[in-house]
């Protein structure tokens, strides 16, 4: 471990390379809370060599709401050969501490691990999983974006879309999965009806109102 001390600024967040889905805001306002408080959180993993963060995501954004870009903070800087050994790492501190890995994070891990070279049976074995399950994990949560280069293009599904399972999505189906929330879709709509039938819809947010609007139209060519 080589422990040091740099600006919170430098270091690069690379959302493509995240054992996550998604950065949890909630998670980010409550890191920052705790560090108001005067607690210590660990060290943040880097690379060394690219100062991109390998573990620690949350707390880096934590620490830029609080001290800003100038801020000084402590830094685990290791030293990887590859993108491979980079990845392992990253999924290894991920499972083992902090928020659990969703199934939805384990199936984005098996996709990021498949394109370094990471076998199944070390993919099971980094993520505490067993290799049956790291394929019903590719099987039911991975699709097929557009292509890029030689191969196929693997995508992790979101929960809210997980019926589109091994089928090839267009351009705009992958960003849209990126803004899922990754609920059952009869969730967000039981949420909209139980809002309407009990009128709790605030119809003094203009921008509500234009967004139902346009589900109306919408809903006209379901």
């Amino acid at each position: 471990m080589s422990l040091k001390q740099v600006r919170v600024g430098t270091l690069v967040i690379d959302l493509s390379f995240y054992p996550r889905f998604q950065v949890s805001m909630t998670h980010v306002r409550q890191l920052a809370e705790a560090l108001r408080s005067g607690k210590k959180l660990p060290p943040i993993v880097i690379d060394e060599r690219t100062l991109q963060v390998v573990d620690g995501v949350h707390r880096t954004n934590a620490y830029l709401s609080l001290y800003g870009k100038k801020g000084a903070i402590p830094v685990d800087a290791r030293r990887y050969k590859n993108d491979k050994e980079r990845l392992w790492d990253a999924i290894s501190l991920n499972s083992s501490h902090g928020r659990p890995l969703s199934p939805g994070d384990q199936a984005r891990c098996i996709v990021l691990a498949k394109k370094v070279g990471i076998t199944v049976a070390d993919t099971a074995k980094v993520l505490g999983i067993t290799a049956e399950r790291v394929g019903v994990l590719h099987a039911t949560r991975v699709a097929v974006g557009p292509r890029k280069g030689k191969g196929e293009n693997e995508v992790t599904l979101k929960g809210t879309i997980r019926h589109m399972k091994g089928k090839r999505l267009t351009k705009a189906q992958v960003i849209a999965n990126d803004y899922l929330g990754g609920s059952e879709q009869s969730f967000y709509v039981m949420q909209l009806i139980i809002l309407i039938e009990n009128k709790l819809l605030n119809k003094k947010d203009k921008n509500l109102m234009a967004k139902i609007e346009k589900l109306k139209m919408l809903l006209d060519g379901v």
